[in-house]
């Protein structure tokens, strides 16, 4: 955590937009490519696109509440892409071969690996060599997404403030305990490198248009002032049109 990276959504012509699961696989895959075909893209992967293991391999793994991963995996295994109309497709994931596949010091069973890899761009991942995360997406909840990262704050780390023991001369005088509602604190917490960023003042964030908010209403219902002298057909004229219905 820490560490620069991007969020982006990137919102095609409708023309464009990735809907055949031939285009698809060719944006996205979902599965380890073999090893002996392409070394580099193989290491990358069951480097850094790998998830897990967690479910009931290891239910103790930090992604895991309640039983459950959060954040879906594993997935299923599937020897076709299909699409979704409102979410995320079913990515292609098929079954490979037994055995055992080892990666970071962790294990996984081979014919069920592919149920582990995070949806990637195979170009990307070879040309950067690291994590990077590429679906397409059907749904408004990737904008809902994004807002959420912009607006969710900076990290949190709950602190404890504990009594302290003084020894002076061979004796150990214990301070006052402090109230135990006090010793937690929920305080503001930067990684390493956001704060070498900081203290050598370079830019951690910009921004490309200014934002106003608009006045909602619903159609014909849009508020309107006037004076009691106005003409009135100066004023129905005035309140035809509102910075609501001008922006589209």
């Amino acid at each position: 955590r820490g560490l620069p990276h991007a969020h982006i959504l990137i919102i095609l012509a409708d023309e464009d937009k990735p809907r055949p699961r031939e285009v698809i696989d060719k944006l996205v895959s979902a599965e380890i490519p073999g090893e002996a075909l392409n070394p580099a893209l193989y290491k990358t992967v069951t480097t850094c696109m790998m998830h897990g293991p967690c479910g009931s391999l290891k239910p103790d793994s930090p992604c895991m509440k309640d039983g459950r991963c959060t954040k879906g995996f594993p997935k299923p295994l599937a020897e076709v892409t299909r699409g979704n109309v409102d979410g995320y497709p079913v990515y292609r994931r098929r079954r490979r071969a037994a055995g055992t596949l080892k990666s970071k010091n962790r294990e996984y069973d081979n014919a069920t690996a592919n149920q582990g890899v995070v949806p990637h761009n195979p170009y990307f991942s070879q040309k950067y060599n690291c994590h990077i995360n590429v679906e397409v997406c059907t749904g408004i909840t990737a904008v809902k997404y994004l807002y959420k990262y912009v607006y969710k704050g900076s990290d949190k780390a709950v602190v404890t403030i504990e009594a302290v023991q003084v020894e002076r001369r061979n004796e150990a005088i214990a301070r006052d305990e402090p109230n135990e509602v006090l010793r937690y604190l929920n305080a503001r917490y930067i990684a390493p490198v956001e704060a070498c960023m900081r203290l050598l003042d370079c830019v951690v964030k910009r921004k490309s248009h200014s934002v106003e908010q608009l006045t909602v209403h619903l159609e014909g219902n849009q508020f309107v002032t006037f004076r009691s002298d106005e003409n009135e057909q100066a004023v129905i004229e005035r309140g035809g049109h509102t910075m609501l219905t001008r922006f589209f």
